[in-house]
């Protein structure tokens, strides 16, 4: 049987109703999104300045961590290669590195984290061979440093920030080292000057 009138009417009644309500709704919704100042956007003083703050930046460089491991010998090998350079260069690679550092410190095809010395050889024949250090010590310890680095323009009111780790090792007098870089974005400058 079909609906009369009167109930096509309620239900298109209950329809238009419930479509206002869904509306009033979302209209509620967007004033609030659109007040954007309740998420410090819209006011020009919130926002972090996102441009770079030139080459006289003022440099901030604030310690996050700084952990000194010890590597036994069987964890560590000496090797002279190209990876990660182009030129051919004397590295220490040292795998359970990876598990004390934030960033990655393995070049690709590499066996594990390394760090390079700045001796540096032009005979291709000492690719992938170990000769170098003669007497390797029986254990070495490495030092991992984090920070961020804050380069501040004051006038323009930036801060732009870099998180660094820097892992470094000497062996036999000869230092072993490896940066890696990370840029981290814009911060507001006022929260940069307390550091």
């Amino acid at each position: 049987m079909a609906p009369s009138k009167g109930e096509v009417t309620m239900k298109k009644a209950v329809i238009l109703i419930s479509s206002l309500l869904v509306l009033t709704v979302q209209a509620q919704e967007l004033e609030v999104l659109n007040d954007l100042s309740l998420f410090g956007i819209g006011n020009p003083d919130l926002i972090p300045v996102q441009e770079d703050p030139g080459p006289n930046a003022e440099v901030i460089n604030q310690t996050i961590h700084t952990k000194t491991i010890t590597v036994e010998k069987d964890d560590f090998h000496f090797k002279w290669t190209t990876l990660g350079y182009g030129a051919l260069t004397y590295k220490v690679i040292i795998p359970p590195l990876a598990a004390h550092t934030l960033f990655n410190h393995r070049n690709p095809g590499e066996e594990g984290p390394c760090l390079r010395s700045l001796r540096l050889n032009t005979a291709t024949d000492f690719e992938g061979s170990s000769s170098g250090i003669e007497a390797p010590p029986q254990e070495i310890s490495v030092t991992i440093k984090a920070l961020n680095q804050y380069r501040i323009n004051r006038e323009k009111k930036i801060c732009k920030v870099t998180m660094v780790e820097y892992v470094k090792t000497v062996i036999n007098d000869e230092v072993f080292d490896h940066r890696y870089t990370k840029d981290m974005g814009y911060r507001y400058i006022d929260d940069c000057l307390l550091n």
